[in-house]
């Protein structure tokens, strides 16, 4: 059974995954529409642009943060109910007796 300082240290740690991975987003979208612009042509590489990156970044934050992100306790959890099956209906067709 995890301790509480560990588990707060664990949402720690899917905060900051969940926060990089929207600054980096963000990020994203800027230098998208920025990318013609002297200041960002500068900084920009040929072969990986810089958007490129900080998408990459953002999804494998946000894939990190999934990943860590504690389940609740047992107790918590909703149990999973296997729906109950529909009544077969009749049809009604000109064949049946």
């Amino acid at each position: 059974m995890p301790t509480v300082s560990k588990l707060a240290a664990q949402q720690k740690l899917t905060d900051a995954f969940y926060w990089v991975g929207i600054t980096m987003s963000i990020l994203c979208v800027v230098l998208v529409l920025a990318r013609n612009t002297a200041l960002v042509a500068r900084f920009d590489h040929g072969s990986v642009p810089a958007a490129w990156a900080a998408g990459l970044i953002a999804i494998v934050a946000f894939l990190a943060f999934e990943y860590f992100e504690p389940a609740p306790p047992a107790k918590q959890r909703a149990p999973r109910y296997a729906p109950e099956p529909v009544a077969e209906i009749q049809w009604e067709t000109e064949f049946g007796d």
